[in-house]
């Protein structure tokens, strides 16, 4: 239980920095356990057959980072015994993935 509640604590962190670095990027992050969101911000686009979500997942892969994006939504679901430096670097490839893709930050 102490793992996945610093785990908890770690995303929900690392996740509102992402969302306040990029504000017209992301609408919505959240956090429940060891599962965290990133909701996008892709006009009427959004939605689970939002088709930015193949270039998503070819970024993050580049990047060595098995994500799961479902339409709009960027999940995480990290191991409970992820290492901080692990959980880092998913947060580097979310952050450079949007970086290169225009949301107009």
């Amino acid at each position: 239980m102490e793992q996945i509640l610093r785990l908890e604590s770690k995303l929900n962190v690392g996740l509102k920095k992402i969302a306040k670095e990029f504000p017209k990027a992301v609408k919505n992050c959240r956090v429940l356990g060891a599962v965290g969101v990133l909701e996008l911000e892709v006009g009427k686009a959004s939605g689970y057959h939002y088709p930015g979500n193949k270039i998503l997942k070819k970024k993050f892969l580049e990047k060595g980072v098995l994500l799961r994006p479902l339409g709009n939504v960027i999940y995480l679901t990290p191991p409970y015994n992820i290492e901080n430096s692990s959980l880092e670097k998913i947060f580097s490839a979310i952050r450079e993935t949007l970086s290169e893709i225009s949301f107009g930050n």
